[in-house]
């Protein structure tokens, strides 16, 4: 059936096409800018700790807030009850939060660190990358990733599941 032929109601159906699975380049690409993206975050962040007046970009703010809240950075929705203390935290309302927020945002790097060597392991045995990794938020993403690397050397690696346990 094309993307719209009628169906046996004499409607037009629509015909999911499939996801396409990310390549591993694209990953690289996309977890190498979190990463340089998050590092910048960092380092302002680091600014506010030390006791520098600076203009806050949106990470940074976001970041101050998760930390003020003790929530998961990065949230994976900003509703309109943290949206306003996202705003409350560019008008400097959570500075006192930003050695916190310096280990939720090192945190989020490092994670994705992680899944950098995960891409690089599965490139390396040739596997499959899931179509559902399309679609995820990076936070999410670099956890998938960091998951499926994670089983896939425990069958891998001879010996390997008698030393996780």
């Amino acid at each position: 059936m094309s993307d719209n032929e009628f169906g046996e109601n004499g409607w037009s159906e629509e015909v999911e096409q499939p996801v396409r699975a990310p390549t591993i380049p694209s990953l690289f690409r996309v977890l190498n800018g979190h990463i340089a993206s998050q590092t910048a975050v960092l380092q302002d962040l680091a600014k506010i700790r030390d006791g520098q007046r600076i203009a806050k970009r949106d990470g940074v703010s976001v970041a101050l807030a998760c930390a003020a809240l003790e929530e998961k950075y990065p949230p994976l929705e900003i509703d309109g009850r943290f949206g306003t203390f996202v705003g409350q935290a560019r008008e400097g309302a959570f500075d006192k939060f930003a050695a916190l927020a310096c280990d939720l945002v090192g945190q989020a790097i490092a994670v994705t660190h992680s899944a950098l060597e995960g891409v690089r392991f599965l490139d390396a045995i040739n596997e499959a990358i899931p179509p559902q990794w399309s679609n995820l938020p990076i936070s999410e993403l670099s956890r998938e990733v960091n998951r499926y690397a994670f089983t896939k050397m425990r069958g891998r690696l001879p010996g390997w599941s008698e030393r996780a346990r």
